[in-house]
């Protein structure tokens, strides 16, 4: 348990490139810094150690002196894995298995559990953990079984209640991932973080506005709470981008003044919560760069540079040769040409857009001003 094994912890193999090493980190970090708002305390508990985990295997496999030493030292561990059922008695191993989780070796974890189940398997505790190994190795149907079962012995454990909502969030069965939150606040009202599960519910469902009260309520509860800052400011963008134009790929585009005027209001919101966390506001400057993007004013080509071109040719030509009303009319047919090449092809960002995106797209979203 003195060396953890830090590519076990990212989920990649020993022999991994630095581009693995950066992605799996960058993937790892995400998922568990959205774990530092989850419901369940000892998630919570452990995604603090696991950020640390993930912060210390970047500097370590990053460096390649560091990681040779490393992984020397790695060869030569040896791990002691949990003894057989009915070999010393007297160990806590629902402890152990939480420490294995800690240091992200979810298999061993779930030996230990399944120890302490072995030796008692009246003790809630032992199934609980050995359902958190369990879903964190993705298998869903152990998961549910020994969670059910911690269920059976402690029905009334809020907390439970929250793993089982894990389990189906993971399944995709958001609707019933729902009743499992909404039973644990129910048996615990007074813990914010269980709103947080029922709103990622409905943010993973496409229904952010309806996931943005219950974050608001929970942060009004608890105003100094910085996890229910970056999780109301995720939900502020979801529900502003929830607006926009949708792609066929599900991907969203400011099309019209409207989605635009959402998206600024969004980001006027989310300056008010002081959000620190440095994944929140890396989400929250490429949202701000979208924005920005689609109200700033560009020249934009044109498939007609010829005609234009060709055409002004003619009419200045004709200003400067001939004479009387026919050249001022050609002086006015100058003038017209630019006026119409300015406003075709210099515009903002979502008006172009428009132009050059179909229907299927430009008609959905809003289409007129609304409150964010």
């Amino acid at each position: 348990m003195d060396l953890i094994d830090y590519y076990e912890l990212l989920d990649i193999p020993r022999e991994s490139d630095v581009d693995t090493i950066k992605k799996a980190v960058r993937n790892q970090r995400k998922d568990w810094t959205r774990k530092q708002n989850h419901p369940n305390p000892d998630v919570r508990a452990r995604a603090e150690k696991r950020i640390q985990g993930i912060s210390e295997a970047e500097q370590t496999l990053l460096d390649a002196s560091r990681r040779a030493d490393y992984d020397r030292r790695l060869a030569a561990h040896v791990e002691q894995p949990p003894q057989q059922s009915g070999a010393t008695p007297g160990r806590n191993w629902v402890g152990i298995a939480q420490e294995y989780l800690d240091a992200g070796n979810a298999t061993q974890a779930h030996m230990a559990g399944t120890e302490a189940t072995n030796q008692n398997q009246s003790n809630p505790e032992g199934w609980y953990v050995r359902a958190q190994a369990s879903l964190e190795l993705e298998n869903l149907a152990n998961a549910q079984f020994e969670i059910s079962e911690a269920l059976r012995l402690s029905p009334n454990h809020a907390e439970y209640h929250s793993v089982l909502g894990d389990i189906f969030v993971d399944a995709d069965q958001f609707d019933t991932a729902r009743k499992s939150y909404e039973h644990a606040q129910s048996l615990e009202p007074s813990n914010p973080y269980y709103a947080l599960g029922i709103a990622d519910t409905y943010m993973r469902s496409g229904k952010p506005d309806l996931a943005l009260p219950l974050v608001e309520r929970a942060l009004e509860r608890d105003p100094g709470n910085q996890g229910l800052k970056n999780a109301l400011a995720s939900v502020i963008m979801g529900a502003a981008s929830n607006k926009w134009s949708t792609h066929a790929d599900d991907s969203m585009t400011i099309t019209n003044d409207a989605q635009l005027e959402c998206g600024k209001k969004a980001l006027v919101r989310i300056e008010t919560l002081g959000i620190t966390d440095n994944e929140t506001l890396a989400s929250i400057d490429e949202f701000r760069r979208v924005v920005t993007d689609a109200g700033t004013v560009r020249w934009y080509s044109s498939d007609s540079l010829i005609g234009y071109g060709g055409a002004l040719a003619v009419a200045v030509i004709i200003m400067f040769v001939a004479g009387g009303g026919l050249s001022f009319l050609a002086f006015a047919a100058v003038v017209a040409i630019i006026a119409l090449y300015v406003y075709r092809h210099r515009m903002v960002d979502w008006k172009w857009r428009g132009r050059k995106l179909p229907n299927s797209v430009t008609r959905t979203g809003i289409q007129t001003s609304v409150s964010v």
